[in-house]
Protein backbone atom coordinates (compact mmCIF):
# COMPACT_ATOMS: atom_id res chain seq x y z
CA UNK A 1 0.00 0.00 0.00
CA UNK A 2 1.62 3.19 -1.23
CA UNK A 3 0.09 6.32 0.27
CA UNK A 4 0.05 9.45 -1.91
CA UNK A 5 -0.89 12.96 -0.82
CA UNK A 6 -2.52 14.08 -4.06
CA UNK A 7 -3.62 12.65 -7.37
CA UNK A 8 -0.69 14.10 -9.30
CA UNK A 9 1.69 12.13 -7.05
CA UNK A 10 0.43 8.88 -8.55
CA UNK A 11 2.94 7.68 -11.16
CA UNK A 12 1.82 7.73 -14.78
CA UNK A 13 0.62 4.47 -16.25
CA UNK A 14 -1.25 4.02 -19.56
CA UNK A 15 -4.16 2.32 -17.79
CA UNK A 16 -5.22 2.41 -14.14
CA UNK A 17 -8.15 1.02 -12.15
CA UNK A 18 -9.76 3.35 -9.63
CA UNK A 19 -11.97 2.28 -6.72
CA UNK A 20 -13.63 4.89 -4.50
CA UNK A 21 -14.16 3.80 -0.89
CA UNK A 22 -16.72 5.59 1.29
CA UNK A 23 -16.98 3.64 4.52
CA UNK A 24 -17.37 0.26 2.80
CA UNK A 25 -14.06 -1.43 3.54
CA UNK A 26 -15.31 -5.02 3.16
CA UNK A 27 -16.84 -4.72 -0.29
CA UNK A 28 -13.95 -2.49 -1.36
CA UNK A 29 -11.55 -5.25 -0.27
CA UNK A 30 -13.38 -7.70 -2.52
CA UNK A 31 -13.44 -5.25 -5.43
CA UNK A 32 -9.71 -4.66 -5.00
CA UNK A 33 -8.91 -8.38 -4.85
CA UNK A 34 -10.95 -9.10 -7.97
CA UNK A 35 -9.34 -6.29 -9.97
CA UNK A 36 -5.84 -7.41 -9.00
CA UNK A 37 -6.74 -10.99 -9.93
CA UNK A 38 -8.56 -10.40 -13.22
CA UNK A 39 -6.92 -7.33 -14.82
CA UNK A 40 -3.43 -6.02 -15.55
CA UNK A 41 -4.22 -2.62 -14.06
CA UNK A 42 -2.37 -0.98 -11.21
CA UNK A 43 -5.02 0.12 -8.71
CA UNK A 44 -5.70 3.40 -6.95
CA UNK A 45 -8.07 3.31 -3.98
CA UNK A 46 -9.50 6.74 -3.15
CA UNK A 47 -10.91 6.99 0.36
CA UNK A 48 -13.48 9.71 0.99
CA UNK A 49 -13.62 10.47 4.72
CA UNK A 50 -14.50 6.91 5.76
CA UNK A 51 -15.47 6.53 9.42
CA UNK A 52 -14.97 2.76 9.61
CA UNK A 53 -11.17 2.74 10.12
CA UNK A 54 -10.70 1.95 6.44
CA UNK A 55 -7.13 3.27 6.31
CA UNK A 56 -5.94 0.99 9.10
CA UNK A 57 -7.88 -1.93 7.59
CA UNK A 58 -6.19 -1.60 4.20
CA UNK A 59 -2.77 -1.11 5.75
CA UNK A 60 -3.20 -4.42 7.58
CA UNK A 61 -4.62 -6.05 4.46
CA UNK A 62 -1.68 -4.93 2.32
CA UNK A 63 0.88 -5.98 4.91
CA UNK A 64 -0.69 -9.37 5.67
CA UNK A 65 -1.54 -10.34 2.09
CA UNK A 66 1.08 -8.51 0.04
CA UNK A 67 -1.44 -6.52 -2.02
CA UNK A 68 0.11 -3.70 -4.05
CA UNK A 69 -1.98 -0.57 -4.68
CA UNK A 70 -1.93 3.19 -4.18
CA UNK A 71 -4.03 4.92 -1.51
CA UNK A 72 -5.27 8.50 -1.65
CA UNK A 73 -7.44 10.33 0.89
CA UNK A 74 -9.96 12.77 -0.54
CA UNK A 75 -12.69 14.96 0.92
CA UNK A 76 -16.22 13.63 0.74
CA UNK A 77 -18.17 15.04 -2.20
CA UNK A 78 -20.99 13.89 -4.48
CA UNK A 79 -19.94 10.98 -6.67
CA UNK A 80 -20.22 12.94 -9.95
CA UNK A 81 -18.01 15.72 -8.53
CA UNK A 82 -15.44 13.16 -7.45
CA UNK A 83 -15.39 11.67 -10.96
CA UNK A 84 -14.97 15.12 -12.51
CA UNK A 85 -12.01 15.79 -10.21
CA UNK A 86 -10.52 12.38 -10.98
CA UNK A 87 -10.58 12.76 -14.75
CA UNK A 88 -9.25 16.31 -14.73
CA UNK A 89 -5.85 15.20 -13.48
CA UNK A 90 -5.49 11.41 -13.23
CA UNK A 91 -2.12 10.49 -14.81
CA UNK A 92 -3.39 7.76 -17.16
CA UNK A 93 -4.66 7.47 -20.72
CA UNK A 94 -7.37 5.01 -19.70
CA UNK A 95 -9.22 4.63 -16.40
CA UNK A 96 -11.11 1.52 -15.37
CA UNK A 97 -13.77 2.70 -12.95
CA UNK A 98 -14.77 -0.01 -10.50
CA UNK A 99 -17.44 0.64 -7.88
CA UNK A 100 -16.54 -0.53 -4.42
CA UNK A 101 -19.50 -2.95 -4.50
CA UNK A 102 -18.48 -4.66 -7.77
CA UNK A 103 -16.62 -7.95 -8.09
CA UNK A 104 -15.10 -9.16 -11.35
CA UNK A 105 -15.66 -12.91 -11.58
CA UNK A 106 -13.34 -13.57 -14.51
CA UNK A 107 -10.92 -11.88 -16.87
CA UNK A 108 -13.34 -11.92 -19.79
CA UNK A 109 -14.93 -8.54 -19.08
CA UNK A 110 -11.60 -6.72 -18.84
CA UNK A 111 -10.31 -8.51 -21.94
CA UNK A 112 -13.43 -7.54 -23.86
CA UNK A 113 -13.18 -3.91 -22.80
CA UNK A 114 -9.52 -3.52 -23.73
CA UNK A 115 -9.79 -5.33 -27.06
CA UNK A 116 -12.87 -3.40 -28.17
CA UNK A 117 -11.60 0.03 -27.22
CA UNK A 118 -8.26 -0.71 -28.91
CA UNK A 119 -10.07 -1.72 -32.10
CA UNK A 120 -12.28 1.39 -32.18
CA UNK A 121 -10.32 4.61 -31.86
CA UNK A 122 -13.57 6.61 -31.94
CA UNK A 123 -14.82 4.89 -28.76
CA UNK A 124 -14.63 7.05 -25.66
CA UNK A 125 -15.26 4.03 -23.47
CA UNK A 126 -16.09 0.35 -23.28
CA UNK A 127 -18.37 -1.66 -21.05
CA UNK A 128 -22.10 -2.13 -20.56
CA UNK A 129 -24.86 0.34 -21.33
CA UNK A 130 -27.55 1.24 -18.78
CA UNK A 131 -30.92 2.27 -20.18
CA UNK A 132 -32.72 3.87 -21.81
CA UNK A 133 -35.90 2.84 -20.04
CA UNK A 134 -39.22 4.20 -18.84
CA UNK A 135 -39.60 4.73 -15.10
CA UNK A 136 -42.94 3.86 -13.65
CA UNK A 137 -44.63 1.28 -11.44
CA UNK A 138 -41.42 -0.53 -10.49
CA UNK A 139 -40.21 2.77 -9.00
CA UNK A 140 -43.44 3.53 -7.15
CA UNK A 141 -44.59 5.92 -9.88
CA UNK A 142 -47.40 5.89 -12.43
CA UNK A 143 -46.51 4.06 -15.63
CA UNK A 144 -44.48 6.17 -18.04
CA UNK A 145 -43.86 8.99 -15.58
CA UNK A 146 -40.15 9.43 -16.19
CA UNK A 147 -37.58 8.43 -18.76
CA UNK A 148 -34.17 7.10 -17.74
CA UNK A 149 -31.61 8.37 -20.26
CA UNK A 150 -29.02 5.99 -21.66
CA UNK A 151 -25.56 6.08 -20.07
CA UNK A 152 -22.49 3.93 -19.61
CA UNK A 153 -22.94 1.48 -16.72
CA UNK A 154 -20.91 3.55 -14.30
CA UNK A 155 -20.15 0.82 -11.69
CA UNK A 156 -17.74 -0.80 -14.17
CA UNK A 157 -16.51 1.02 -17.26
CA UNK A 158 -13.25 1.65 -19.10
CA UNK A 159 -12.88 5.28 -20.23
CA UNK A 160 -10.39 7.24 -22.34
CA UNK A 161 -9.28 10.26 -20.36
CA UNK A 162 -8.63 12.57 -23.36
CA UNK A 163 -12.24 12.92 -24.61
CA UNK A 164 -13.54 13.05 -21.03
CA UNK A 165 -11.20 15.96 -20.27
CA UNK A 166 -12.27 17.69 -23.45
CA UNK A 167 -15.94 17.78 -22.50
CA UNK A 168 -15.09 18.65 -18.88
CA UNK A 169 -13.30 21.75 -20.15
CA UNK A 170 -16.40 22.55 -22.20
CA UNK A 171 -18.55 22.51 -19.06
CA UNK A 172 -20.13 19.05 -19.32
CA UNK A 173 -19.32 16.39 -16.75
CA UNK A 174 -20.61 13.43 -14.77
CA UNK A 175 -23.25 15.44 -12.89
CA UNK A 176 -26.73 13.95 -12.66
CA UNK A 177 -29.84 16.01 -13.22
CA UNK A 178 -33.57 15.63 -13.61
CA UNK A 179 -35.26 18.22 -15.84
CA UNK A 180 -39.04 18.36 -15.30
CA UNK A 181 -41.11 18.86 -18.44
CA UNK A 182 -44.83 18.92 -17.62
CA UNK A 183 -45.28 22.65 -18.21
CA UNK A 184 -43.27 23.44 -21.36
CA UNK A 185 -41.41 26.71 -21.14
CA UNK A 186 -41.72 26.80 -17.34
CA UNK A 187 -38.96 24.56 -15.94
CA UNK A 188 -39.18 25.92 -12.37
CA UNK A 189 -42.94 25.45 -12.23
CA UNK A 190 -42.54 21.99 -13.73
CA UNK A 191 -40.03 21.10 -11.01
CA UNK A 192 -42.29 22.46 -8.28
CA UNK A 193 -45.19 20.42 -9.60
CA UNK A 194 -42.89 17.41 -9.92
CA UNK A 195 -42.29 17.37 -6.17
CA UNK A 196 -45.64 15.61 -5.83
CA UNK A 197 -43.85 12.41 -6.88
CA UNK A 198 -42.19 12.48 -3.47
CA UNK A 199 -45.59 12.19 -1.78
CA UNK A 200 -47.11 8.73 -1.95
CA UNK A 201 -50.74 9.90 -2.06
CA UNK A 202 -50.09 12.44 -4.82
CA UNK A 203 -47.92 10.48 -7.21
CA UNK A 204 -50.86 9.54 -9.46
CA UNK A 205 -52.16 13.10 -9.73
CA UNK A 206 -52.17 14.12 -13.37
CA UNK A 207 -51.74 17.75 -14.36
CA UNK A 208 -54.17 18.71 -17.13
CA UNK A 209 -52.54 20.84 -19.74
CA UNK A 210 -51.71 21.29 -23.37
CA UNK A 211 -48.75 19.79 -25.13
CA UNK A 212 -47.75 23.20 -26.44
CA UNK A 213 -47.41 26.37 -24.39
CA UNK A 214 -45.99 29.68 -25.56
CA UNK A 215 -44.64 27.97 -28.68
CA UNK A 216 -42.74 25.32 -26.72
CA UNK A 217 -43.41 21.68 -27.56
CA UNK A 218 -43.30 19.05 -24.83
CA UNK A 219 -40.64 16.39 -25.20
CA UNK A 220 -42.05 13.28 -26.86
CA UNK A 221 -40.40 9.86 -26.54
CA UNK A 222 -41.93 6.70 -28.01
CA UNK A 223 -45.22 8.56 -28.43
CA UNK A 224 -45.34 9.48 -24.74
CA UNK A 225 -44.63 12.70 -22.85
CA UNK A 226 -42.44 12.10 -19.77
CA UNK A 227 -42.90 14.28 -16.71
CA UNK A 228 -39.14 14.25 -16.28
CA UNK A 229 -35.98 12.77 -17.77
CA UNK A 230 -33.49 11.15 -15.41
CA UNK A 231 -29.90 11.85 -16.41
CA UNK A 232 -28.07 9.61 -13.96
CA UNK A 233 -24.33 9.92 -13.29
CA UNK A 234 -22.54 10.08 -16.65
CA UNK A 235 -25.66 10.26 -18.86
CA UNK A 236 -25.08 13.89 -19.88
CA UNK A 237 -21.46 13.14 -20.66
CA UNK A 238 -22.45 10.06 -22.68
CA UNK A 239 -24.92 12.07 -24.72
CA UNK A 240 -22.46 14.93 -25.30
CA UNK A 241 -19.68 12.64 -26.48
CA UNK A 242 -22.01 10.85 -28.88
CA UNK A 243 -23.08 14.21 -30.30
CA UNK A 244 -19.40 14.97 -30.90
CA UNK A 245 -18.95 11.78 -32.91
CA UNK A 246 -17.59 9.42 -30.27
CA UNK A 247 -18.95 5.91 -29.90
CA UNK A 248 -19.19 3.52 -26.98
CA UNK A 249 -17.89 -0.04 -27.32
CA UNK A 250 -20.68 -2.12 -25.82
CA UNK A 251 -19.92 -5.51 -24.35
CA UNK A 252 -22.20 -8.46 -25.23
CA UNK A 253 -24.96 -9.10 -22.72
CA UNK A 254 -23.64 -12.58 -21.97
CA UNK A 255 -20.75 -11.00 -20.03
CA UNK A 256 -23.13 -9.60 -17.40
CA UNK A 257 -22.75 -12.98 -15.75
CA UNK A 258 -19.06 -12.27 -15.15
CA UNK A 259 -19.81 -9.34 -12.84
CA UNK A 260 -21.28 -9.43 -9.35
CA UNK A 261 -22.79 -6.23 -8.01
CA UNK A 262 -23.61 -5.95 -4.31
CA UNK A 263 -26.25 -3.44 -5.31
CA UNK A 264 -26.67 -0.44 -3.02
CA UNK A 265 -24.00 -1.35 -0.46
CA UNK A 266 -22.05 1.84 -1.13
CA UNK A 267 -25.09 4.01 -0.45
CA UNK A 268 -26.15 1.89 2.52
CA UNK A 269 -22.74 2.37 4.11
CA UNK A 270 -23.06 6.14 4.10
CA UNK A 271 -24.37 8.10 7.06
CA UNK A 272 -25.32 11.67 7.82
CA UNK A 273 -24.02 14.19 5.30
CA UNK A 274 -22.70 11.46 3.01
CA UNK A 275 -26.12 9.83 2.69
CA UNK A 276 -27.77 13.20 2.06
CA UNK A 277 -25.24 13.84 -0.71
CA UNK A 278 -25.86 10.42 -2.27
CA UNK A 279 -29.65 10.82 -2.19
CA UNK A 280 -29.78 14.51 -3.12
CA UNK A 281 -31.37 13.95 -6.55
CA UNK A 282 -33.49 10.88 -5.87
CA UNK A 283 -37.31 11.11 -5.96
CA UNK A 284 -37.97 7.40 -5.69
CA UNK A 285 -35.73 4.40 -5.27
CA UNK A 286 -34.27 3.11 -8.52
CA UNK A 287 -32.64 0.10 -6.89
CA UNK A 288 -33.46 -2.23 -4.06
CA UNK A 289 -30.34 -1.63 -1.98
CA UNK A 290 -28.41 -4.08 0.17
CA UNK A 291 -27.12 -3.49 3.68
CA UNK A 292 -23.39 -4.18 3.89
CA UNK A 293 -23.75 -6.13 7.14
CA UNK A 294 -25.88 -8.74 5.35
CA UNK A 295 -23.11 -9.55 2.85
CA UNK A 296 -20.01 -9.16 5.05
CA UNK A 297 -19.88 -12.87 5.86
CA UNK A 298 -20.12 -13.84 2.19
CA UNK A 299 -17.39 -11.35 1.34
CA UNK A 300 -15.01 -12.73 3.98
CA UNK A 301 -15.59 -16.25 2.68
CA UNK A 302 -15.01 -15.21 -0.94
CA UNK A 303 -11.84 -13.35 -0.05
CA UNK A 304 -10.56 -16.45 1.68
CA UNK A 305 -11.84 -19.20 -0.61
CA UNK A 306 -11.51 -17.51 -4.01
CA UNK A 307 -8.59 -15.11 -3.60
CA UNK A 308 -6.63 -16.72 -0.79
CA UNK A 309 -6.87 -13.57 1.29
CA UNK A 310 -7.30 -14.18 4.98
CA UNK A 311 -8.17 -10.89 6.60
CA UNK A 312 -6.67 -10.03 9.96
CA UNK A 313 -9.07 -9.92 12.90
CA UNK A 314 -10.67 -6.53 13.47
Amino acid sequence: MKIVAQLTDVPFTPMRAVIINCGTKWVTSLALASVLAHTDCPVLVIDCESKDASAAHFERLARACGLDFHWLSWPLRPHPAALDALFRSVPSDFVLLVDSDVELLSRRVFAGMTSQIAADTSAYGAGFLHGPAWMGQEHGLPAGTGYYAERMWIPLVLLRTAPIRRVLRAGCGFANRRPFLEIPGWPRLSRWIGYRYRIRGMRHLRIPGRRRRHGTQRVEIDGQYPAFIEYDTGADLHQRLQQEGYSFARLPAVLWGDVRHYHGVTRAGLTGRARRVANSLRLASIDGGTEEASVARDIRLRLSDVYGIHLPNE
